[in-house]
């Protein structure tokens, strides 16, 4: 195991093998579920140095192209008071005159 591994890595577009996301040596896989309409185009993969340090909390919405990861601790992370991180990953396809995901929806 390298220790330069990242932690987190969110990939779009990710290959998949009868609707399930690859798997990775090290990291655990997050993704949406598949559906007979809607297959998954996003997936978190969390490095197991950071599953053993904080609890993962998923969020799926109604699409293949968005997901949420949240990050807890009771303890900080990143030296300051946070005990919670959160995490989106959107794949934003152009279709027509719109986008699957608009970046307007996704920062305030």
């Amino acid at each position: 195991m390298v220790e330069s591994s990242p932690h987190i890595v969110a990939l779009q577009d990710i290959p998949t093998l009868e609707k399930l996301a690859s798997c990775f040596c090290n990291y655990q896989c997050f993704f949406p579920p598949s559906t007979d309409v809607v297959n998954p185009d996003v997936a978190v993969y969390v490095h197991v140095r950071l599953l053993n340090v904080v609890s993962i909390f998923p969020l799926f919405f109604d699409m293949g192209d968005l997901m949420e990861v949240n990050l807890y601790s009771p303890e900080s992370m990143f030296d300051a008071s946070h005990t919670l991180f959160g995490l989106y990953n959107a794949y934003s396809i152009a279709s027509g005159h719109c986008r699957s995901v608009s970046p307007l929806n996704l920062i305030p």
